[in-house]
């Protein structure tokens, strides 16, 4: 009898937990007044409430995949909440009907699916990742076409090009018509002379010009911030000096090649620190040490604000200081890389605060959109529409509390599942179909939003080639271009950036 009793409570608290509805705080972000709102569901499901102040009415009142709420009205930014069952559907689409004489909009994950007008003040950009200039170079099994004009005919205006600090003699000492001449090294990624090659190349296709420093003789990204090794264990005064020098040095001679460069990205997802000036979070990582109490410094923000970005903010003055003294009309731009990655996006808004209190001398404030490339590291798979837009939205408007308009200075969508260890986000699979679905969505909700002035596409040129290790088998995924140089559907998105006549 007491294992009949046992049976019929654990089956009792199953059912229980299968019956637990979902519920989700829809926002209106449609830009008008709302007289209704239509919700599709992943599958049949029945409403259990919803807010009736709002919208009294509801049809059907059954079960259903598609429901409509209506009888009220609810203003641009207000809340509508629902729940419903069983709780392993979701919405999957929203449609906000407009008031009497206001323009129908429909939102998808990206927002109000706007029309999209070409704006020379909003920076669409490729960030190139120079492996379409080495394999042209040094694969002798290379086919493709130079995709630099392809992205420039499909409405790319911008090239960000990554540069290290390090300078390869034997680029430097050959003509670049000879460099296939020359045996692979992996000294020549993103040296000196590559980095100055692709500029030019990126010149002569008609692209604007964007110049990455690393700052560092290794590639830069959140993960590693490491000085070059001739600045390692210089103090923060001589490492700054080191710094303005090198930037002043950089900006200067590449306009005497004749380059010119209008914006300038300091390194990049640099809300941790740069130039080995961060928390220590191992022996090899690190040279501020990290507080006794509370060194969670994802949410220790004070810690961050006396220890970390004053030391930070020192450094980029100075390298800020180089370029404007060898240009003066140079842009800057300075971006993070935790975009709804943590609670509230707290370092995100955090470091742009302490950067303005602390006096750097930037035009942009920058965000990495989050890839789902790292396992464990993408919340977008099961995220609500509203949630999502929420989270955006209230990063974008505190940062432009700051007077600092946002470039999304990094994003980019598998067109497949290979080398990808997460699940695709609603509405968005890992298709090429997806993926231009993506690019269409993500690039009118940027141009629609006056405080987000540009997109970076990061690494569009990426050739796959045969002899790819699993490990890079997401870049070619990410790429807008197939292994045999035909275009990706998700490129064509982009056609909508040409000027019209």
């Amino acid at each position: 009898m007491k294992r009949l009793v046992v049976v019929v409570l654990v089956v009792g608290l199953a059912a229980a937990v299968l019956c637990l509805g979902s519920t989700e705080s829809l926002t209106n972000h449609s830009g008008k007044t709302a007289s209704g709102v239509v919700l599709t569901f992943s599958e049949s499901v029945r409403i259990t409430s919803y807010d009736q102040t709002v919208f009294p009415k509801q049809d059907p009142a059954g079960r259903a995949e598609t429901f409509s709420f209506s009888g009220g009205e609810l203003a641009n930014g207000g809340r509508f909440k629902v729940t419903w069952t069983p709780n392993s559907e979701e919405i999957v689409d929203t449609e906000w009907i407009a008031a009497r004489g206001e323009t129908p909009t429909k939102e998808t994950l990206a927002g109000p699916d706007e029309p999209y007008v070409h704006d020379p003040s909003f920076y669409v950009g490729a960030r190139l990742s120079g492996r379409h200039l080495t394999t042209r170079i040094w694969d002798p099994e290379w086919e493709w076409d130079n995709p630099l004009p392809v992205l420039r005919q499909h409405g790319f205006e911008w090239a960000i090009v990554s540069m290290r600090t390090t300078s390869s003699a034997a680029l430097r000492s050959t003509s670049v018509n000879q460099w296939n001449t020359l045996p692979w090294q992996s000294e020549y990624w993103c040296s000196v002379e590559m980095a100055e090659e692709m500029l030019r190349e990126a010149a002569d296709a008609g692209f604007h010009l964007c110049l990455y420093l690393n700052l560092s003789d290794t590639e830069t990204n959140g993960g590693q911030q490491h000085a070059p090794a001739a600045w390692v264990g210089l103090s923060v005064e001589e490492t700054a000096a080191r710094v303005e020098e090198y930037t002043y040095t950089t900006a200067r001679h590449l306009a005497e090649l004749g380059l010119k460069i209008e914006l300038y990205s300091m390194s990049g997802e640099i809300e941790w620190g740069i130039l080995d000036f961060r928390p220590a979070w191992s022996a090899t990582d690190g040279r501020i040490r990290l507080p006794s109490t509370n060194p969670d410094i994802t949410t220790n923000m004070a810690y961050m604000r006396k220890e970390v970005w004053p030391i930070e903010a020192q450094l980029l003055r100075a390298g800020i200081a180089g370029i404007r003294r060898a240009d003066p009309s140079a842009q800057i731009l300075l971006y993070v890389g935790c975009l709804s990655l943590l609670p509230n996006d707290l370092p995100t808004v955090s470091f742009f605060e302490a950067m303005v209190a602390e006096g750097v001398d930037f035009d942009f404030a920058g965000f990495s959109w989050v890839y789902p490339y790292a396992a464990g590291l993408w919340p977008f798979a099961k995220m609500a529409v509203s949630d999502f837009l929420d989270s955006v939205d209230s990063i974008c408007e505190r940062i432009a509390v700051l007077g600092k308009p946002i470039i999304i200075a990094e994003c980019g969508y598998p067109s497949s599942a290979s080398g990808v260890p997460e699940a695709p986000m609603p509405r968005y699979p890992f298709t090429p179909a997806g993926q231009a679905q993506w690019v269409h969505d993500r690039l009118r909700y940027a141009r629609n939003d006056p405080r987000i002035r540009g997109l970076f596409y990061f690494a569009p040129d990426w050739p796959e080639r045969p002899y790819d290790g699993a490990d890079l088998a997401h870049m070619s995924s990410n790429s807008l271009f197939f292994a045999d140089g035909t275009e990706k559907p998700a490129l064509d998105e982009f056609l909508v950036n040409l000027p019209q006549d």
